[in-house]
């Protein structure tokens, strides 16, 4: 290949490019290649973890549990239900409200005034009120074993 841009074989070294030295000018559609091209965009959750823990020198037993994530308010993106279910079949249901899962018009009270406060400001993250029950292997459920409503959760304005 020689120095003023033409190759071995006589042609150009790009095709959208003018040999150099022959005088030749350049324009805006020459030089540069234009394309439409697609952006990906999106989110990644969280949907399942699955934890197991081996009895050392024994891995045969095994004790797993498995936790699925719900995400029922795409306004929110956060996990409105996590479920953990254990190796000996009990479930344990985490349940959790956000600002944006309230449909507040006049807020009447401190607790609703603070939720749409927390909207106006998009601030969208912190759990309001969450409450977790736990239903035994035959399916029997044990019941709710912790709430915490908003004004319990330092949310009363």
């Amino acid at each position: 290949m020689s120095t003023d841009g033409i190759g071995t074989n006589g042609m150009p070294i790009s095709s959208y490019l003018p040999p150099a030295n022959t005088g030749a000018t350049f324009n805006a559609t020459s030089e540069y290649r234009i394309f439409n091209y697609s952006i990906l965009s999106g989110d990644n959750r969280l949907i399942q973890t699955i934890e197991r823990i081996y009895e050392p020198g024994n891995p045969s037993n095994l004790a797993a549990t498995i936790t699925d994530y719900n995400y029922d308010n795409f306004n929110h993106m956060q996990p409105t239900s996590i479920v953990t279910s254990i190796s000996d079949g009990a479930t344990i249901s985490v349940y959790n409200k956000y600002p944006l899962d309230y449909t507040i018009g006049t807020a009447s009270n401190s607790i609703a005034k603070g939720i749409k406060i927390l909207q106006d400001k998009h601030i969208i993250t912190p759990v309001i009120e969450q409450y977790i029950k736990k239903s035994n292997a035959d399916g029997t459920n044990i019941g709710t074993i912790s709430y915490k409503p908003a004004h319990s959760a330092g949310f009363c304005f």
